[in-house]
């Protein structure tokens, strides 16, 4: 083999080798990278300790034409006060659940359509944000995050990745629709947009039930602080008003000063032209 001929099977060996990584790329990305956003509905998952739903997700012999429904997995979790509770807690109730993280662009692109659906659907539909504590950088930068931010819908905090185990959550976001009867309707890796995300909360919220569950229907922490911010703001309303009204009640009583002193100037001022008259007249008939 000449050498030219050598150069040429190794340029071969190159471009088959740069092809190969293409591809794996392309597919570890697809699986991994949360920005692609595939939906998957009725998607399976194993779970030891568990499901939500109050029937078996396997059909009958006689109806095995009709859809096999998945089951959502129960979980442990905590609320922003720290008081535990699990999935299966809201069984009757719709719920939508979205694993989070503070450092995922994706997940803060998609929060203020959460807001907003929450605002439109809150008391159909039970809104779970969970966010990963164990892939925060931090314990403590998720519940910083929301502290520093104005999102109304209720968070949660999946403390022992117990979530994240159970719906073997391989990116963020995630989303998860779930109907009043604990089955999964439709799931979401990476940002879902407005419109998918209303159509798949219409849906859960058709199947609400009228003896549901008690909703969580704010997120404490932020109501709190909100709470206390408008507190300040019409303590320092209030405040200033009064400041105003003391500085005008001031004012007035100084012009009230001012004008009884004129008053009695000008009767000072007559008292003495009265009284030089009354000594000039004595003079002339004298």
């Amino acid at each position: 083999m000449t050498q030219k001929e050598k150069l040429i099977v190794v340029i071969i060996v190159l471009v088959a080798v740069l092809a190969l990584g293409i591809v794996n790329y392309q597919r570890f990305k697809s699986s991994a990278d949360p920005g692609q956003g595939e939906t998957v509905h009725g998607r399976t998952s194993s779970s030891d300790s568990g499901s939500v739903s109050s029937e078996t997700s396997q059909s009958s012999a006689s109806s095995s034409a009709s859809e096999t429904k998945t089951s959502a997995p129960d979980f442990k979790m905590c609320d922003t006060d720290g008081n535990e509770m699990k999935l299966s807690d809201f069984l009757g109730t719709p719920v939508v659940l979205n694993f989070w993280t503070s450092w995922c662009t994706y997940c803060k692109q998609e929060m203020p359509d959460y807001d907003s659906a929450y605002a439109k659907y809150g008391d159909k539909v039970q809104f779970i944000m969970l966010n990963a504590v164990t892939q925060e950088q931090t314990l403590s930068a998720g519940s910083d995050f929301i502290d520093q931010s104005e999102y109304t819908f209720p968070v949660f905090y999946d403390v022992d990745g117990n979530g994240i185990n159970q719906y073997s959550v391989r990116g963020f976001p995630f989303s998860v629709f779930i109907d009043a009867d604990g089955y999964i309707t439709a799931t979401q890796y990476g940002r879902i947009d407005a419109d998918t995300l209303e159509t798949d909360l219409a849906k859960i919220a058709a199947t609400a039930k009228a003896d549901a569950p008690e909703k969580i229907l704010s997120n404490s922490r932020a109501s709190s602080s909100r709470a206390e911010s408008e507190a300040a703001a019409s303590s320092s309303a209030a405040s200033s008003k009064a400041t105003s009204s003391k500085a005008a009640s001031s004012s007035k009583a100084a012009s009230s000063s001012q004008a009884a002193a004129s008053s009695k100037a000008v009767s000072s001022s007559k008292a003495a032209s009265g009284a030089s008259s009354g000594t000039s007249a004595s003079s002339s008939g004298k």
